[in-house]
């Protein structure tokens, strides 16, 4: 997912109050140079290796990744009219990693806010900030929050990979013009 300034100035925020903050990353990540290069400016100013980053392609497989991961941030879009994978952030919750997201209409009908997400205002790097610092300084919450995003989301995901063989065997069989429409 995509890093942007906010969860950028977030990750600072947490590292400049005493928490280590390891980033994973999408080899796809826009801009992945510029963002490396902030990793490294902020690391002069930050002592002691608080903040570390390692590009890995499994970001974009929950499944293979979740174990690894605390929490899982859907940062505010760069551009008003883009708007965050909502089916990315359901795989990740059905895995089990509680989500920090921007608020929108998309996330605020998936998540229960602080109960396996919480939600923040688009752009708000404090609040984003703030939130982080909370699951960062609590365990218990964020194994809390993975158990019910797991809970919430894991038998939708099953039902829908399930439900996929059915479907290749469904009406086409039946009317072969179907798929010609």
């Amino acid at each position: 997912m995509p890093l942007g300034g906010t969860a950028l100035a977030a990750a600072a925020t947490l590292a400049a109050a005493g928490h280590r903050v390891h980033l994973v990353v999408s080899p796809d990540l826009h801009r992945l140079d510029a963002e490396a290069g902030w990793l490294v400016e902020a690391q002069r100013v930050i002592r002691g290796g608080a903040v570390t980053m390692r590009i890995d392609h499994r970001i974009d497989d929950p499944g293979s990744l979740a174990r690894e991961l605390d929490v899982v941030v859907v940062p505010s879009p760069r551009r008003a009219w883009h708007v965050p994978s909502v089916l990315t952030l359901r795989a990740w919750l059905a895995a089990g990693v509680p989500a920090v997201a921007a608020r929108d209409r998309s996330a605020s009908a998936l998540v229960q806010d602080g109960v396996d997400a919480r939600l923040y205002p688009s752009g708000d790097r404090n609040a984003l900030a703030r939130i982080l610092a909370r699951l960062a300084s609590d365990a218990r919450l964020r194994s809390e929050m993975g158990h019910a995003a797991a809970a919430r989301h894991g038998h939708r995901v099953r039902k829908v990979i399930a439900g996929s063989s059915d479907q290749s065997s469904g009406s086409f069989d039946e009317r072969p013009r179907a798929g010609s429409r």
